[in-house]
């Protein structure tokens, strides 16, 4: 989410009159598996250090099996990053309080909030400690129907789709009472 793209969002919002920004939501989060990386730079470097010991003759493809593990980590944690930034593939929502300014690729839309809908259906799967849930979001643009952004649930909280569905909940409740 580049400077440059949040500055254009914030002057899209502006001239919109959605308010103040609040939140940038968007599905492209990894699982909270943070220790992920670390882990991968451990493997990296630890198979590195094998190639170079070579005490046996089956040693180097221990090393490689080692570098290609901690690359696998590493990787699996910055896809979503790379996908979340400016001109990304993943779809960027700038929260507003009145409105929402959509960007997907280097495109950017602005809506206000009643031009939206969200359907929220919760969702299980598994069982007992294996058990997974949580609120399947999808945003559509009423007029036409067509899927905005769709939120699967398994995103940690700061992907921000709960916040977002509050602050469109908020602004109907504000227009209706207008």
């Amino acid at each position: 989410m580049g400077r440059g793209e949040r500055e254009r969002a914030r002057a899209i919002g502006l001239s919109g009159g959605y308010g103040r920004l609040v939140k940038v939501a968007s599905p492209s989060y990894e699982p909270e598996a943070g220790c992920a990386f670390p882990f991968g730079v451990v493997f990296v470097a630890g198979g590195i250090a094998e190639l170079y010991k070579k005490p046996h003759d089956w040693w180097p493809v221990i090393g490689a099996l080692t570098i290609a593990m901690g690359l696998t980590a590493i990787v699996a944690v910055a896809i979503p990053r790379v996908q979340r930034r400016a001109g990304g593939s993943a779809p960027r929502l700038y929260c507003f309080t009145e409105g929402v300014v959509a960007a997907v690729g280097s495109q950017l839309t602005g809506y206000r909030w009643d031009e939206l809908g969200i359907e929220s259906v919760w969702w299980e799967s598994g069982s007992n400690d294996l058990l997974d849930s949580g609120y399947r979001r999808t945003v559509t643009v009423i007029a036409t129907g067509t899927v905005l952004v769709e939120f699967s649930g398994r995103e940690p909280e700061r992907a921000g789709a709960y916040q977002m569905h509050q602050l469109h909940k908020a602004a109907l409740k504000h227009a209706d009472e207008k």
